[in-house]
């Protein structure tokens, strides 16, 4: 019986109008609402707006179906990544101010999949440039205190849940100026008889810039 897992796709971050903030389509930056049912929103860009206006928020989230906005509450000890980050179709979701490095101090990236075996003995430097050399990486994390390095992967490329760790450095494979420039493959769905994306950027919605 023939039978489908999940297919490639492809995602993008994209600066929005004023070159500061980025937004990414099918992704939720989950919890931390500032409200329980959040507000009502045309788009995602005027989701944006909302956010930019509250002062206090750094992140939002978008639903496409419902039309609502979630600004999200200022995270615990000033995390620069939202906590949980899901793949959602119907979801939009962005920052005010677009993270500008690739590795993220006092973080660490939870709960995805390891791959292979944890590193001792090495540097932060020799740790990133281990997720480089190994296909499978998409997330790194070194833990500075016992010079040990953590290799991750993800479907989408994102840590599904960032942390506050005090001593230890995360970051992504493939960034090299920031999120407002990440973009990869992730792996979404694949069939029996091999990959079925073709002309990936023409099929896959990305993120429009405003």
């Amino acid at each position: 019986m023939e039978y489908f897992l999940f297919l490639a796709a492809f995602y993008s971050f994209a600066a929005l109008a004023h070159g500061q903030g980025c937004s990414m389509k099918n992704i939720n930056f989950n919890g931390n609402d500032a409200s329980q049912f959040g507000e009502e929103a045309a788009s995602y860009e005027e989701c944006a707006n909302i956010c930019k206006q509250a002062k206090t928020c750094s992140m939002w989230a978008y639903n496409t179906f419902w039309k609502r906005c979630y600004p999200k509450k200022p995270l615990e000890n000033n995390m620069p990544l939202p906590n949980a980050i899901l793949w959602d179709l119907a979801s939009v979701s962005g920052f005010i101010n677009c993270p500008t490095n690739c590795k993220f101090q006092n973080v660490n990236f939870m709960g995805d999949i390891a791959v292979g075996f944890p590193i001792q003995n090495i540097t932060e430097e020799m740790c990133e440039l281990s997720c480089r050399n190994e296909a499978d990486c998409k997330l790194w994390v070194y833990r500075s205190g016992e010079r040990k390095c953590m290799l991750k992967t993800s479907v989408i490329g994102l840590p599904s849940n960032a942390v506050w760790s005090g001593g230890d450095v995360a970051g992504f494979k493939n960034c090299t100026n920031g999120l407002g420039g990440f973009g990869q493959y992730i792996i979404l769905q694949s069939t029996t008889t091999g990959p079925i994306v073709d002309k990936i950027n023409e099929t896959i919605p990305v993120i429009a810039v405003g």
